[in-house]
């Protein structure tokens, strides 16, 4: 008899897609491209299929597939994808995953995808990981640990300064700048006239 998958759920903030099967599979068996989110049952407008990975996972009816840094941030890209339990669904290809005498898993076509039973978002607030700016371009770049919502960032909270610490008068709060609204782990800042000038005006800076 082939394999089935009963349930599935995607914690987003571990990194973690769970799969519960109807019977022990060969978990060497798997093949990670073979599995794919969608963000409905029947469509396959927003979706991403799993990266073409080397995996070790055990014989057992119940199999978690850790999702790598870049799977996540170009999951967390698409906003209409694994934001909550109904964008949440699985498709997979026949014999993506075989049992323990080599059955084939049964397919779930895009068009009749399974849909999470859990589902757990992401909690974990992103982090700068370093900035760069060019005094010559007047661009400034941010680079995160994760994809950020590009349209939430406030350059009204975003201060240059020459030192790590707090004792220093050598300054600046940014005002204004134009960026791209792509939800991505760099953002590119072009600062405006006035703040580019203001920077260049301080010694030290």
């Amino acid at each position: 008899t082939d394999p089935e998958i009963d349930s599935f759920g995607l914690d987003m903030n571990e990194g973690v897609l769970m799969l519960n099967f109807s019977e022990t599979v060969a978990g060497q068996s798997l093949i990670r491209m073979n599995f794919t989110l969608q963000n409905e049952s029947n469509s396959s407008l927003s979706y991403f299929s799993l990266l073409d990975l080397p995996i070790s996972l055990p014989v057992y009816f119940t199999l978690s597939i850790n999702l790598t840094t870049d799977e996540l941030n170009q999951i967390k890209k698409m906003t209409s994808l694994a934001t909550s339990v109904e964008d949440t669904w699985l498709t997979v290809d026949y014999g993506a995953l075989e049992d323990v005498t080599g059955n084939g898993l049964v397919a779930l076509p895009f068009s009749d995808a399974l849909q999470a039973v859990y589902f757990v978002p992401d909690t974990t607030d992103p982090r700068l990981l370093y900035f760069d700016i060019d005094l010559n371009s007047g661009v400034l770049t941010l680079v995160f640990d994760e994809t950020v919502l590009a349209t939430s960032l406030n350059l009204s909270a975003v201060m240059l300064k020459d030192t790590p610490d707090n004792i220093t008068n050598n300054t600046y709060t940014l005002t204004d700048g134009t960026w791209a609204f792509e939800d991505s782990t760099e953002i590119s800042v072009v600062l405006s006239f006035y703040d580019l000038n203001q920077i260049k005006k301080i010694r030290g800076l």
